[in-house]
């Protein structure tokens, strides 16, 4: 019979206690599809485990009114009014706020980079080529709110489909906007396009 040492007792039981872990993770993430993922993978209410609201994430076909482009909502609306908007994840080389559910959109008449470059630019959502003027005033801030009303203190970088260079619908409230600076909107629902 082999006596384990202490700290090999120590080693065994946190290798398994990982395990255990990684295969319940696992089963956690395959349970439920998320609506309107990118790849198709089922249209039921997005889980809970990834930290967003659940029903935030919609097939497009449930968002009734026609979205604008971001810069008509930038030109258009005052802040208080409900919205539907359309645009690309991007504008900058981390368009995902760090820790706070919030992303830039960009309105679909400005080009990112892989539709105008063939240079293989390795963040093409940042919009190198496009004028900084120009391009914040066809940007929007797209905010995440808790039940508290302040944004989800969580990134939105991958949770329910949400990356870079995504063309998504939101329908919301504007939190604020200004002619030569922010458009925010509060998301109250997105889809994928």
């Amino acid at each position: 019979m082999t006596l384990m040492t202490s700290s090999t007792r120590h080693i065994t039981t946190a290798l398994l206690s990982l395990t255990a872990a990684a295969l319940w993770a696992c089963d956690q993430s395959s349970s439920t599809p998320t609506a309107g993922a990118p790849n198709g993978a089922g249209s039921e209410t997005p889980s809970v485990s990834s930290g967003l609201p659940a029903g935030l994430v919609v097939d497009v076909g449930t968002i009734g009114a026609e979205p604008a482009s971001v810069k008509a909502t930038r030109d258009g609306a005052t802040a208080g009014s409900h919205v539907t908007l359309v645009g690309k994840i991007g504008g900058s080389k981390k368009p995902f706020v760090e820790g706070r559910a919030a992303f830039t959109i960009i309105d679909l008449s400005l080009k990112s980079c892989d539709e105008t470059m063939d240079d293989g630019c390795a963040k093409p959502w940042d919009y190198c080529c496009e004028d900084k003027t120009n391009l914040r005033n066809h940007s929007a801030m797209i905010e995440i709110h808790g039940a508290d009303g302040k944004p989800l203190p969580l990134g939105a970088q991958g949770q329910d489909g949400l990356e870079p260079l995504k063309v998504i619908v939101v329908e919301g409230e504007v939190v604020a906007t200004d002619p030569n600076g922010a458009c925010i909107i509060k998301a109250e629902r997105i889809a994928f396009r």
